[in-house]
């Protein structure tokens, strides 16, 4: 199954200021990560 790696921790930013989310994962394809917030889910600026 797939392996996820993710070092939580808190982070705030102001509107329109830049958050860097990272996950590390490892699996068979196709591996998707979404992220969410309080209110839905976050939109990813790149997909990797």
């Amino acid at each position: 199954g797939p392996k996820v790696a993710v070092k939580t921790h808190q982070e705030s930013v102001k509107r329109g200021e830049t958050a860097v989310l990272r996950c590390e994962a490892e699996g068979d394809a196709p591996l998707g990560i979404n992220w969410r917030n309080r209110v839905g889910r976050i939109e990813p600026i790149y997909d990797l």
